[in-house]
């Protein structure tokens, strides 16, 4: 049987319209380089030009783009973009801006556990501006990247709300991570409360406290700072203080309280004074880590 084919002419002005899309896109270096990468020639443009015009439009609005915060697209840092295999594919692909935050964002991968934000994924101590920084930040910094980088020991990094402690602890854990070690940043505050809502389930916990004990790198952020209680010191924290201490992990802290103040606010964990529980656990908390000061008006 012989196939029905239909062939509509096109009138003048549409055959004119034609025309000026195709040499708009003839002329585009954008649509030149189109073609190399596809291996397709100027006649392809010919055929196909209402959608090449679309894929145009498409790279000029990328180009004109000033970040990811500017997109025009329906998700953010990609483009729906052509390709020819035989037929034209439409794929989705990331935009020149999403490209490097993928590269940045890379080291991610090796964080088993997260509890950082995008932006301090981002902190890098070693490109850090401290031109406007004071002698005494300078010395401490220099304190924590010779003490930490060089894995001497753990840093417990203590001073008031907002002074940068978890900046500093994050560019710890994003150095060893681009490293290629695994590494869990944990709030412990958030710890415990995700514990907590786990009871009933013995392996979820089981399974959480295991990845702490073994994990490379660990960083305890804002010890102190959670709901203490005789369950949370004595069966969360020191059993996981205990296992890396004995093992010899990595392990870093922040907090608001020096060493000895620290001690005290889990001396009454249970409503009654438990010193030497208390002492117990500062004990390993000293064998895992070196004291530094962070000293500074707010940052936040």
């Amino acid at each position: 049987m012989e196939q029905v084919q239909f062939n509509f002419p096109l009138t003048k002005e549409q055959e004119e319209q034609r025309q000026k899309r195709f040499e708009k896109l003839k002329n585009s270096e954008t649509m030149r380089q189109w073609l190399k990468r596809n291996r397709c020639d100027e006649h392809f443009l010919w055929e196909h030009s209402v959608k090449m015009e679309q894929l145009l439009t498409r790279y000029e609005t990328c180009q004109s783009c000033q970040g990811l915060h500017q997109c025009a697209y329906a998700k953010k840092g990609y483009v729906l973009d052509l390709t020819f295999e035989q037929v034209l594919l439409e794929q989705l692909t990331p935009c020149r801006y999403m490209r490097k935050k993928m590269q940045e964002l890379a080291h991610l991968q090796n964080y088993r556990y997260c509890d950082l934000s995008e932006a301090q994924l981002l902190i890098n101590l070693e490109t850090l501006d401290v031109s406007k920084e004071s002698n005494d930040y300078k010395t401490m910094l220099k304190q924590v990247v010779l003490s930490a980088f060089k894995k001497q020991k753990g840093v417990y990094l203590y001073g008031k709300p907002g002074v940068g402690k978890t900046y500093l602890a994050a560019g710890i854990a994003n150095h060893f991570a681009k490293q290629g070690q695994k590494v869990a940043f944990v709030n412990v505050v958030r710890l415990i409360q995700d514990l907590k809502g786990m009871f009933g389930d013995s392996d979820a916990i089981a399974k959480r406290m295991e990845l702490l004990m073994r994990v490379p790198v660990l960083v305890l952020d804002d010890l102190g700072g959670e709901n203490i209680t005789k369950w949370s010191r004595d069966e969360i924290l020191l059993p996981l203080l205990d296992a890396r201490m004995e093992a010899g992990l990595f392990t870093c802290f922040t907090s608001n309280y020096q060493y000895g103040d620290l001690q005290r606010q889990y001396q009454y964990a249970s409503g009654i004074e438990e010193e030497m529980n208390a002492l117990r656990f500062l004990e390993r908390v000293k064998a895992l880590s070196c004291e530094i000061f962070v000293k500074g008006s707010s940052r936040r």
